[in-house]
């Protein structure tokens, strides 16, 4: 355990950020030529912290981010005022005096919207930028790809006064599907984007910017990259099974934990609440400060899940408890009171992923690293060097 960990609470989580910039080396150099990336930090960067993950991508050289709410983008604005910052999620028309004060880029699929934003940007004499959010295929925003008032929509809303248009967005929704049916409708939104795309340009829309692809699409469709890639997931270590050992992405989130207690049981003892787990010998056990309440997933325990001691496994025993959970140390005899115990990372060659961790319990990565920012306090670690985290730079 590194010394400065030793200062604070007994459960605590690390980020890697030169594992992070290490995967944001790999996927800018898979981009094609002419196409830039933007890289995702909502949700305090996934859970990896705002402010570090954003300056990392600044340092690297990039110069758009994406918020999911304007509040997380105005977050963003007054820590790195010059970066290019686009709200991925439609935005209310109460929110415009928001907008035009943090510069955000919004994404427009009304004309409510489209309107208000216009009339307030000519009172304010500013340029508003904005991207047309065109539906392929996902059925969450956008102006429809297949109707056949969506060109007219979107050509009456690029002209509109006080508008920057910037040019349009779609985002695929199940790229990562590798299945003969995923990659048939990836490739169904795929055309329905470049057929609308071409449409538009028929029309006289000048589209300076095309975006469509998110992580995994980045990495494996070079012809959906156009001028801009929006990726999240992958920067922080995700898509582990299939991504992974092709480009070799490195995860960048540990959460680690000290054994508090050690007691031996008895034969038939029940171990945490309403008798659900029962020992079928006299068993080790050793008790975490650290439960669902800090995001661990509360069916991540009775046998199903463990943690990592001394670079073996130890089964979660019994189920979790908000603040505390028990693991059975049988595996481990040489484990002692205060020892590290890994819930996600690696521990003598043995690792525990938060891609694991999400597919066993029903979620996924990305729920189960935007979790552990509850209560858990973070340190950072760049060059070698552990940092400690705080409330405004996670």
């Amino acid at each position: 355990m590194d010394p400065i960990v030793k200062q604070g609470r007994p459960a605590w989580v690390e980020i890697d950020l030169d594992a992070i910039g290490h995967n944001i080396d790999i996927i800018k150099s898979n981009l094609s030529d002419g196409c830039a990336l933007c890289g995702v930090v909502k949700a305090d960067a996934y859970g990896h912290g705002l402010e570090k993950v954003a300056g990392l991508l600044i340092e690297k050289g990039v110069s758009t981010l994406a918020t999911a709410t304007v509040e997380e983008g105005l977050q963003l604005r007054r820590l790195y005022p010059q970066v290019r910052i686009l709200v991925l999620s439609l935005v209310h028309p109460r929110q415009i005096s928001q907008v035009l004060k943090g510069g955000l880029i919004t994404c427009v699929s009304n004309r409510v919207y489209a309107d208000a934003l216009s009339e307030e940007a000519c009172r304010q004499g500013v340029l508003a930028p904005v991207f047309a959010a065109v539906d392929t295929g996902m059925g969450r925003i956008g102006f429809l790809s297949e109707e056949e008032d969506t060109v007219c929509a979107i050509k009456e809303l690029s002209v509109l006064p006080g508008l920057d248009f910037l040019g349009v967005l779609s985002h695929f929704g199940g790229s990562n599907d590798i299945s003969p049916e995923g990659l048939a409708y990836t490739d169904l939104q795929s055309a329905r984007f470049a057929r609308l795309r071409e449409k538009l340009l028929a029309a006289g829309v000048a589209l300076g910017e095309s975006t469509i692809c998110n992580s995994f699409a980045a990495l494996t469709r070079p012809k959906d990259h156009y001028q801009l890639c929006r990726t999240g997931a992958v920067m922080f270590g995700s898509y582990e099974d299939t991504l992974m050992p092709r480009f070799g992405f490195r995860p960048a989130m540990s959460v680690k934990a000290l054994i508090m207690h050690i007691k031996t049981v008895p034969e038939g003892s029940y171990i945490g609440y309403n008798r659900i787990s029962r020992t079928q010998k006299a068993t080790r056990i050793g008790t975490l400060n650290i439960g669902y309440a800090d995001g661990i997933p509360r069916n991540w325990s009775c046998g199903v899940g463990y943690v990592l001691v001394n670079g073996k496994k130890a089964p979660i025993l019994g189920p979790l408890c908000m603040d505390q959970l028990m693991i059975d140390l049988s595996a481990v005899p040489q484990a002692q009171l205060y020892d590290e115990a890994v819930l996600i990372g690696e521990s003598g060659g043995l690792r525990i992923s938060a891609d694991e961790m999400g597919e066993t319990t029903g979620s996924f990565f990305d729920t189960i690293v935007t979790a552990m920012s509850l209560r858990l306090p973070y340190y950072y670690r760049k060059d070698g060097i552990l940092t400690e985290g705080n409330e405004t730079n996670r």
